[in-house]
């Protein structure tokens, strides 16, 4: 019988089980004391109890949740610590549930982040308990009808029925960016709310004559209901996305590539930004340095679940509104990443 040495590391994970700072996490936040629920008023809550590393991303169909749930299984089996992805409501509700420490760490849009560090917008004081591990793939506002409806263009929306996300979500709020740009009221449309796999399935059944909705450019919402039903994009012209980029540069002109989606054979102009994987300034800086690095060393392994993350790259790995994390920095420094 052939047998095989084990290496030092090996060795020593069989000897002493998971990283130390793993240990220190879970010990930490037994410790702790509950999350204060008034975190979404800016309030900073103390660490909750967890019994396992979590990421919150949004809807369960969402790319969010399922870039979670690709960096979970790299977190388990490269540190050997368990870890699950969390739906939400969306970035709103994933601030308040990381700044209470109800979730290890979570993603975000960086205009949001950002309101949240000023306490501006949805929030009432700032929020100054979170911290960026790394930015993450590009991701689109997806503005998507069915081709029947006969919606070419932002005017045709007027008085159509709009199928957008709950409270919590940003989407509308995006959305509505581009309509002021355009001169169109949110008030000349009927929006209706739904998490995103309710909102697509209204959009197939007839429910609603449109959505929006915020994610990767090959988003598998979108694709799942392109494979049952012929989709059309609504493009938003040049100028309307130079003018939302103005008033908010988080922002750019972005373009889904042709054939992304069954049934779309042209290149469809989009607003974009880049999502940021954010936690609580708390987390033991080894677990910030060891989650960072496996996002970017294990970059081929998560792309192959989740295609929206081959666009996350070292290159833009520091574009975050909010500070880093002492640990993702330093990984972040190593590779060149940041200055």
């Amino acid at each position: 019988m052939t047998t095989t040495a084990s290496t030092p590391a090996q060795v020593n994970r069989r000897r002493h089980g998971a990283p130390a700072w793993i240990i220190a996490l879970f010990t930490a936040l037994a410790l702790a004391l509950a999350g204060c629920s008034a975190l979404a008023d800016g309030e900073p809550g103390a660490p909750g109890q967890l019994d396992a590393i979590s990421v919150a991303g949004a809807g369960p169909t969402s790319t969010w949740y399922q870039y979670g749930a690709a960096i979970c299984q790299q977190v388990t089996t490269e540190l050997g610590a368990a870890c699950t992805p969390t739906p939400s409501t969306g970035v709103v509700e994933n601030i308040r549930t990381v700044g209470e420490g109800s979730v290890t760490m979570a993603f975000g849009h960086p205009n949001v982040l950002a309101d949240a560090a000023a306490g501006k917008g949805q929030f009432s004081a700032p929020v100054t308990n979170l911290r960026s591990l790394v930015a993450t793939y590009p991701f689109a506002l997806h503005v998507v009808t069915l081709k029947k409806s006969g919606i070419t263009t932002l005017e045709g929306l007027r008085g159509k029925r709009l199928g957008a996300g709950p409270g919590g979500s940003v989407d509308i709020e995006y959305f509505q960016a581009i309509l002021d740009a355009a001169g169109i009221p949110l008030a000349d449309l009927q929006t209706r709310q739904f998490d995103l796999s309710a909102r697509v399935g209204a959009l197939r059944d007839g429910n609603v004559d449109a959505i929006v909705a915020l994610g990767g450019a090959q988003a598998a919402s979108i694709q799942e209901l392109a494979a049952t039903a012929e989709i059309s994009y609504i493009p938003i012209p040049a100028d309307i996305l130079a003018k939302v980029n103005a008033a908010q540069p988080a922002f750019t002109a972005g373009t889904i590539p042709a054939g992304t989606y069954k049934g779309v054979d042209a290149d469809v102009p989009a607003l974009f930004g880049f999502g940021v994987l954010f936690a609580r300034e708390d987390l033991p800086e080894q677990a910030a340095y060891d989650i960072t690095r496996l996002v970017l060393e294990k970059h081929d392994a998560i792309a192959e679940a989740v295609p929206a993350a081959k666009e996350t790259t070292k290159e833009t790995a520091g574009n975050v509104p909010i500070d880093l994390h002492p640990g993702a920095a330093r990984y972040l420094k190593e590779i060149g990443a940041v200055s």
